[in-house]
């Protein structure tokens, strides 16, 4: 079911239905996840997981009060 509106222009042209607008965008969501995509992942967790090593053995070395 198409609804035209006499106030703005149509948001969809070109002689796409609603359909193929979905189609267009969910593609990419349920695409598999390409290799580019898995080695931007593995270097984002290697270095929150650098970070979090190197942050907790500062905090560690940190931790020792002096005095009584």
């Amino acid at each position: 079911m198409q609804v035209t509106s006499s106030v703005r222009q149509p948001l969809v042209t070109g002689g796409k239905t609603y359909h193929d607008v979905t189609h267009d965008v969910c593609r990419h969501v349920e695409a598999k996840p390409t290799k580019l995509w898995y080695l931007a992942f593995l270097t984002a967790a290697s270095v929150l997981g650098l970070g979090s090593i190197a942050h907790f053995g500062y905090s560690l070395g940190r931790d020792r009060h002096v005095g009584p």
